[in-house]
């Protein structure tokens, strides 16, 4: 990967490689936790600015990529798969619940993801899922986001006929955009 496009666009490489730490002295950057199929993703995307067929139909992948581009700080990267994760929900079975533990170990209060998958969960599952065994292990700050989201969509169903679902295609993607919903 060159320096200057991937500096341009990470503001961690470009700490990493701009400074005098020994990335900088042999061009190495090294992403443990990060598989080479993820950065694949990301660095096709870095030079075209769009995301490899085979990643678009599979959800972990972009679930990491995700992941990923938060940890390189690369916003523009994260709304690119977010749209790209929003664009497949009509088109193919997503149980992105079963990542929830992984989301929630690898991003920040407030992440889009982590407001994406409580909204797939609570727009999308069925009262079965929320009383799987599976929820017992769910991370205790996601059920609170998940019962605070369904105490809201009841709320809304009540008071505004006209409230959608937030994760349908026809809405704005900025809910899950790092930028906010502006």
């Amino acid at each position: 990967v060159h320096q200057e496009p991937i500096c341009k666009s990470s503001p961690f490489f470009k700490a990493a490689l701009g400074r005098n730490w020994a990335e900088k002295q042999d061009g190495i950057v090294r992403l443990p936790t990060h598989s080479a199929k993820t950065f694949q993703v990301y660095n096709q995307w870095l030079y075209r600015r769009w995301i490899y067929p085979p990643a678009t139909g599979d959800w972990p992948c972009l679930v990491d990529a995700y992941l990923l581009g938060e940890y390189l700080q690369d916003m523009n990267f994260t709304d690119t798969i977010m749209d790209t994760m929003l664009t497949l929900l009509g088109r193919v079975s997503l149980e992105a619940y079963k990542d929830i533990q992984k989301i929630y170990n690898n991003t920040k209060y407030g992440s889009p993801l982590r407001r994406l998958v409580v909204d797939l969960t609570v727009w999308r599952k069925g009262h079965i899922a929320w009383a799987s065994e599976e929820m017992t292990q769910w991370p205790t700050e996601f059920v609170q986001s998940m019962a605070l989201g369904l105490s809201k969509r009841i709320e809304y169903s009540e008071t505004m006929r006209h409230f959608r679902d937030p994760t349908n295609n026809g809405i704005s993607s900025c809910r899950y955009h790092c930028h906010g919903e502006e």
